[in-house]
């Protein structure tokens, strides 16, 4: 890319846009062949799930975001875990279906291995949209995030779905935090990762 990408942060009233990002980056992402092999099953899960999971990222974080092309969905963790959806039991198992245990598994992984020691920013989400990827937008969502934790002096975790992933944050001066963590019996990995604030 030859300019700076324009980054813009939006709250609440950008759900559908940030949903329909996420759906379209992660549709063939790390998870989804363990999540849910038939992408017709997924094309009926993804979007009511991944919306259920924005929601309240948005309402208690921000997105930054790139055109349609790009989201990064932080929210910041103090003594508690990140929100939960609202009803969320209930929600899932109507939005997910028979495929609901996979889905569950996970959160529940992320959620053990979440640290809770010091507050800190938690990235739950970089998704960069198939068209768009090898543009560098990733990097700059993620340079322009670091810009800010270091002017705040704020921590960020975040965890990785894949080797290829986790190279990107280790770019961007992020450090493993622990040992990869399955996300179900027999399912993929991810790689917790840590940034310290630089001074």
């Amino acid at each position: 890319m030859n300019a700076s990408p324009t980054i813009r942060r939006d709250g609440t009233g950008e759900l559908l846009p940030v949903t329909d990002v996420l759906v379209d980056a992660l549709f063939d992402g790390d998870l989804a062949p363990w999540l849910a092999a038939d992408p017709g099953v997924r094309a009926s899960i993804y979007p009511g799930y991944l919306g259920m999971l924005a929601e309240p990222l948005l309402e208690h974080g921000y997105a930054d975001m790139i055109g349609s092309d790009a989201v990064a969905l932080w929210t910041q963790v103090t003594d508690d875990l990140p929100p939960e959806p609202s009803d969320y039991e209930a929600r899932l198992r109507e939005v997910c279906g028979p495929r609901v245990q996979r889905f569950a598994d996970l959160d529940s992984a992320m959620v053990r291995n979440h640290p809770t020691d010091r507050p800190h920013a938690y990235l739950a989400f970089l998704a960069v949209t198939p068209h768009a990827q090898g543009q560098g937008l990733g990097s700059a969502l993620l340079a322009h995030a670091n810009a800010h934790l270091d002017a705040i002096g704020m921590p960020a975790y975040l965890e990785a779905t894949g080797p290829r992933n986790r190279q990107l944050y280790l770019q961007h001066g992020y450090a493993d935090y622990s040992d990869p963590f399955p996300v179900g019996l027999g399912g993929p990995v991810l790689y917790p990762m840590w940034r310290d604030p630089r001074a």
